[in-house]
């Protein structure tokens, strides 16, 4: 099962309006999904037990499908997301009070339900005035800056920056969400050879990258690999480390 973080890193780079988690086994809903800027959420069959208030913050969601779930219960607050057109609660331990809810409902009906629910006058629930947000700039150079740190932890941690022309790269042995893993060799040396190829290079993005330099340069263990070298020079974004024969742990566990 691929890893829900992953999903949501993905999502939240490409900007993607659609998320798709059904089936993920969650109890809750992943508070990482609130800084996303969606227009549909799925979320069905998994064991989901409660709708957090501030589900408010998707502002922009305009269908949410909760369908087989352990809800018991629903907040006001889904009342205050003007851009709601479709909510499907199907098969969810609703309490009586919420039994009406038991299905998928489209607008205007599913205000008028969520109205009498919660026993508010239509036209009568006004939605709390937005704070005017500030914009901050972004900050210029922003690559540069996880660049920087990635070149001083060169000097403290011993990491070997090179060109990306100095890895030899042969065949595919594996693949992740914006990353594809190679066999290769560097400087006489067979090594694995991680490329990133998401083609959005963003602070985010250099900031992982910096992080996972970072651990593998601090870890010294023999059940670990080795950091060999890495390239950081946008938009060439290598990790090399030592090739472990032996195929996938995955294999070998089971």
């Amino acid at each position: 099962m691929e890893d829900i973080q992953l999903i949501i890193r993905r999502i939240k780079r490409s900007g993607e309006p659609r998320l798709n988690l059904s089936g993920k086994q969650m109890i809750s809903i992943p508070p990482e999904i609130y800084q996303l800027k969606l227009v549909h959420l799925d979320l069905s069959y998994n064991k989901i037990t409660s709708i957090e208030p501030r589900i408010l913050q998707l502002t922009t969601l305009e269908e949410l499908d909760l369908s087989k779930n352990c809800i018991e219960e629903i907040p006001e607050e889904l009342l205050s997301m003007s851009n709601l057109q479709s909510l499907n609660l199907t098969d969810n331990p609703l309490i009586t009070k919420f039994q009406i809810l038991n299905g998928h409902f489209h607008q205007p009906q599913l205000n008028q339900i969520l109205q009498k629910l919660f026993q508010i006058s239509p036209g009568s629930y006004q939605q709390q005035p937005k704070q005017e947000q500030k914009i901050i700039p972004e900050r210029p150079q922003t690559q540069s800056r996880a660049i920087r740190q990635i070149q001083e932890l060169q000097h403290t941690n011993h990491v070997l920056e090179v060109e990306s022309n100095e890895f030899e790269v042969h065949e595919i042995i594996s693949q992740g969400g914006f990353s594809i893993v190679h066999r290769g060799y560097f400087r006489g040396t067979e090594i694995a050879i991680k490329k990133i190829f998401n083609p959005n290079i963003t602070q985010q993005l250099l900031d992982e990258i910096n992080n996972e330099i970072e651990m593998l340069s601090l870890l010294r263990h023999p059940n670990i690999v080795l950091l060999m070298a890495c390239c950081t020079k946008p938009p060439n974004l290598v990790i090399a480390t030592e090739f472990i024969q032996g195929g996938i742990i995955k294999f070998q566990i089971n």
